[in-house]
């Protein structure tokens, strides 16, 4: 079976941001990934991503969003 999405979560707070600030996003999976490529996060309705920054052979994803960008 394919690993599927469990958790999604983030250590910043419910906040008004400012272009330039850092977000990070960990995205838990049911099981270990590896990682080939450069994976993204798309957000609907909007043209933006986070970036790819750690965790290939785990069960946790590690991406980056950069408001503004």
């Amino acid at each position: 079976t394919k690993p599927t999405i469990e958790d999604i979560t983030t250590t910043s707070e419910n906040k008004t941001y400012t272009n330039g600030e850092e977000i990070l996003i960990t995205v838990d999976f049911s099981e270990v990934v590896n990682i080939t490529g450069t994976p993204t996060i798309k957000f609907t309705g909007i043209n933006t991503k986070a970036d790819y920054i750690s965790g290939t052979t785990t069960d946790k994803l590690l991406f980056r969003y950069i408001v503004g960008e």
